[in-house]
């Protein structure tokens, strides 16, 4: 592998075709190396050493195989670059225009209504982190058909400003300015397609079986002591007295609450916690409120999703929604300080955070055109190549739009970590175009366009081959995940590597090939930039005349100066002897001065990374002390990132961590956590028709068995709302209402149980109307739910536990009936379960994929697995360095944790080949592998670097954490790939590929 990075042949001249100057070089590189070595062994020991290295097995089937597929490759990008040269107008014109057509589904994104196909996009959480195959799939399936409308949770909290001391919002004048705020709510309107709409219109119902009433509105609040009438309480005069008599105490019997009327409007119980909070309420020595700091109105919306413009959601109770909070959040003014909080309106800011985030894309474009200008400017004006980068910036960029836009309408749904993938594109698109130009810095500039592109394609095109093809690999086996937010992020990812690849190789190429040409002209005197009009050539003194110069040109093998120019492209990469720049300027008589500063531009001399990397680096890391003191820190640093996995974690806290920091919403689940329950989860405890083909009437043992293990479970907390089973309200309206007719404190039979059932649900059990759902034909049960709150919980390790204790004691209590407990946080939950899992599966099957392609390139089973080892080493780094970065193990860095394999490969790679083709003891062929591929390789990781370092000012979780685990994966991959490996190789290495 040369400088430029191009592949080396593995037969005839390994080296390829050297200047001069790196000939030079390089033999300063040996001979200081070959001192080096002298000092540290014997001559006999190293003449022992390069003779084993010398040794070596005639190639075997698997070095054929390799060559053979080396062969092909090349041959075929040779093949490509001929065509591209010949026809490069044409290669941009039919790219664009496939990208016009790619992009098609994405003018629905960007302009809703008005495109041609629909833009699949899903926010759904269930959808997207349920993995398929586990039981919350199921469970959230079945919830869905049986209880089809869906309702929303509106909080509205109200707490009293603490600037003015006391914190008591008791008084009468601030629960009437309570009051003042919650009419304000009721009379809210919103207008959609040309009617309005109220609380009245948007909040959830229960409905009585075979009966058109309309039941009052389903609310827990303060104001349903009085009925929801303002009147009753300005004329309560114990009003604190009324507050306790018709609310729930913590503790106190559910009987005792019925029988005192502490209901809300639509019959359920009224609990004190759930209104006023749980541990900041007080009462008198009789009893009797006396303080609380907070009142919370807890609002169930109804909510009818439609598909409006690509997205699924109910348009009026939406606008409704935001009516409420701009009210609540930004209008209200007052003693009492309004907080609004929902769910639905995390997920919309989160969103929107994650568009306004994508802004700092165009941002680490403009840093990766910065460096890349850098990176390929010549200081002469016909070399200079930096305005190629913004072509390379296209290229990317229609990559990108490109792979949306195809695996989109594959009808693989857009997701919000996918909006990650335009970061991870532009380093690993930039990275190829820097491997291309360097081959092309490696061409003679006195060869043809055609042969230059030629000759390009074939030393390029299968560096930048191997590496995206196992980038691809890695991305694809991503794609076996169980979790649908994972594989669709794989996919994409996969496919933007593809098709970077393909536009690099094809569109790029082709902006090469007519910057080529204006080269050429430029070199021939040509104005503005080789744009204007070549002059006509004056003779030179002592060189021939520009018209026998072009004969000679032509003519392959012709003599000029008694050197033989060798014009022919050799398709097996060796090239004759070839005449320097030197020679060629005193023939030709063309000049190159330098555009900034005196003197002469040698194109031919190597890049300052070339230098850095190639030079003074080996200098140092490749000596007996700087490789002791690099095992050193690799030893320590692994030791540290051991420790660091030790103490990583599973954790994910949704609301906490996708809510940007300066969102007026943190501060409402800051006042929820805070009164009225915190890490509590709320969900169902529902029950199936009987596996047995039996009635409800059949089981009421396993009802009263799943009621009391419930309300039994130390995983379930009976604050702010207890264990509330509807079956056991039902027996206690039976012992009132029929205490005559029951047999051993039960219906006499399966008709009358059903009977009566509806009797209590259209009476005393309103609220339970919405949790025991009937066949069509009203004659039997068919499912049951039940509200309750976990206790308080930590990591998501801890909630498995919790959920998984709940599932067993109520499939232990209620097997016929198939109870099994079910909320919108358990496909988060059951993602956790195997997150470790399918993280170790994708990692291992990512580097066995990648194993396989470079052993296949590189043929060398030693170097194949250093280069492994180098993952695995880059990966325990970055999975180490989660606990000092403050970061959890959790579904967004697991994809961190399987992008590391294939970014990781790219840096070790080409080094592990490089030092394969070249020649000379192990540390002369590791330093020269540096020399020659080693600038390449870092210019590319530092560009990728800084293209990830745009999203330091990002706010949103999931690029926090991009560019967090990504900074880690790049030093990590730098180090490993340019320091780390050579020193391996140079103490362990195999012989050379000639040697064998």
């Amino acid at each position: 592998m040369n400088g430029a990075g191009h592949m080396e042949p593995r037969s005839g001249r390994s080296g390829g075709a050297v200047s001069p100057v790196e000939q030079d070089m390089m033999k300063k590189l040996e001979a200081a190396l070959s001192k080096q070595s002298l000092g540290a062994e014997s001559k006999g020991q190293l003449a022992a050493r390069r003779r084993e290295e010398e040794a070596g097995c005639k190639c075997g089937a698997l070095m054929r195989a390799s060559q053979l597929v080396d062969q092909v490759i090349s041959e075929s990008f040779r093949r490509l670059g001929s065509m591209v040269g010949a026809h490069p107008i044409w290669v941009i014109i039919v790219t664009l225009l496939f990208v016009a057509l790619s992009a098609i589904p994405l003018l629905e994104k960007a302009y809703p209504g008005k495109g041609l196909v629909a833009f699949h996009e899903e926010l759904d959480k269930d959808k997207l982190y349920a993995p398929t195959g586990f039981r919350s799939s199921d469970d959230s399936k079945y919830v869905k058909s049986i209880y089809d409308k869906e309702q929303l949770t509106q909080l509205v909290l109200v707490k009293r400003d603490t600037t003015s001391g006391s914190r008591n919002v008791l008084t009468r004048d601030l629960v009437a300015e309570a009051w003042d705020l919650w009419e304000w709510i009721r009379t809210l309107e919103v207008e959609y397609e040309n009617q309005t709409y109220r609380w009245e219109d948007v909040c959830a119902r229960n409905e009585k079986p075979d009966s058109d009433e309309q039941l009052p509105c389903k609310m827990f609040s303060i104001f349903d002591v009085w009925s929801l009438n303002r009147t009753a309480f300005e004329m309560d005069d114990n009003y604190l007295e009324t507050m306790t008599k018709k609310t729930v105490a913590p503790g106190e019997e559910l009987v005792k609450g019925l029988a005192k009327g502490a209901v809300t409007g639509y019959g359920a119980l009224l609990f004190r916690d759930l209104v006023l909070g749980q541990d900041y309420v007080t009462t008198d020595e009789n009893g009797i409120l006396k303080s609380a700091e907070v009142f919370r109105i807890t609002m169930i919306k109804k909510e009818h999703r439609r598909e409006i413009l690509g997205k699924n959601y109910d348009p009026v109770t939406t606008a409704w929604e935001a009516e409420l909070i701009d009210l609540v959040t930004f209008r209200w003014q007052g003693r009492l300080k309004g907080y609004a909080a929902s769910f639905e309106e995390v997920d919309r800011q989160s969103e929107e955070q994650v568009h306004e985030d994508l802004l700092f894309a165009a941002l680490s474009y403009v840093f990766v055109i910065i460096i890349s200008h850098f990176v390929l400017f010549r200081n002469n004006r016909s070399f200079c190549k930096a305005h190629l980068t913004l072509v390379s910036i296209v290229a990317i960029t229609c990559s990108i739009i490109t792979a949306l836009g195809v695996v989109n309408l594959m009808g693989v749904p857009y997701n919000l970590v996918v909006n990650t993938v335009p970061f991870l594109m532009v380093g690993l698109g930039i990275d190829d175009t820097f491997v291309i130009m360097g081959a092309y810095a490696s061409t003679p500039p006195y060869h043809t366009v055609q042969q230059r592109i030629e000759e390009t394609m074939m030393r390029a095109g299968t560096s930048i081959f191997v590496t995206s093809l196992t980038d691809f690999v890695a991305f694809a086996f991503g794609t076996f995940t169980r979790i649908p937010a994972m594989r669709a992020f794989a996919l994409y990812a996969a496919a933007g590597v593809f098709f970077d690849f393909l536009y690099q190789v094809t569109f790029f190429v082709a902006f090469v090939v007519l910057d080529t040409r204006r080269e050429e002209r430029s070199r021939k005197g040509a104005p503005l930039f080789g744009l204007g009009p070549v002059p006509p050539a004056a003779p030179q003194k002592g060189a021939p005349k520009a018209q026998e110069m072009s004969k000679m040109e032509a003519q392959c093998g012709k003599q000029v100066g008694g050197t033989v120019i060798k014009h022919e492209v050799n398709r097996k990469r060796t090239y004759e002897k070839q005449i320097s720049m030197t020679e060629w300027k005193m023939q030709t008589g063309e000049e190159y001065p330098k555009c900034c500063g005196s003197g002469e531009f040698d194109p031919q001399a190597p890049s300052s990374s070339r230098k850095v990397i190639g030079e003074w680096l080996p200098s140092l890391t490749l000596h007996p002390m700087g490789m002791a003191i690099v095992m050193i820190i690799e030893a320590v640093v692994v030791g540290i990132a051991i420790y660091g996995c030790t103490k990583v974690y599973m954790d994910f806290r949704y609301t906490a961590w996708f809510v940007p920091k300066d969102s007026w919403l943190n501060d409402a689940f800051a006042v929820e956590d805070k009164y009225f329950g915190g890490t509590k989860i709320n969900f169902y405890v529902f029950t199936k028709e009987p596996l047995d083909g039996g009635t409800y009437f059949d089981h009421l043992d396993e009802l009263e068995a799943l009621g009391e293990a419930m309300r039994n479970s130390t995983d379930i907390s009976d604050r702010p709302l207890p264990f509330t089973f509807w079956y056991d309200n039902f027996v206690l309206w039976l012992k009132f209402y029929h205490p005559t007719d029951l047999i051993n404190d039960r219906p006499p039979d399966a008709d009358t149980f059903t009977e009566w059932t509806k009797e209590f649900l259209s009476t005393t059990g309103q609220a339970h109307l919405g949790d025991v759902i009937f066949s069509e034909d009203m004659t039997r049960i068919i499912s049951t739910r039940t509200t309750a709150f976990t206790k308080p919980i930590g990591p998501m390790s801890d909630m498995i536990k919790v959920v998984d204790n709940v599932q067993a004691a109520a499939t232990a209590a209620s097997p016929n009936l198939q109870a099994f407990p079910y909320g919108g946080l358990f496909p988060f939950i059951d993602s956790f379960r195997i997150v470790t899992e399918e993280t170790i599966k994708n990692v291992i099957s990512a580097m066995v994929a990648v194993g396989l392609v470079c052993l296949l390139v590189l043929a060398d089973f030693p170097t194949t697995f250093a280069v492994i080892a180098m993952i695995a080493l880059t990966d325990l780094w970055v999975f180490g360095s989660m606990w000092y970065l403050g970061l959890q193990f959790n579904l967004v860095t697991s994809i961190n944790l399987i992008l590391a394999v294939g970014i990781a490969i790219d840096y070790s790679a080409h080094v592990a080949h490089s030092f394969l083709v070249v020649d000379g003891s192990r540390r002369q062929r590791a330093q020269k592998a540096l020399y020659h591929i080693g600038g390449e390789v870092f210019s590319g990781a530092a560009t990728t670097l800084v293209a990830v370092g745009a999203l330091f000012f990002a706010e949103h979780f999931i690029f926090h954490v991009f560019f967090k685990m990504f900074s880690v994966i790049i030093l990590s991959g730098i180090w490993h790939g340019l320091v780390v490996l050579p020193i391996v190789l140079s103490v362990m290495g195999p012989p050379s590929y000639s040697a064998r």
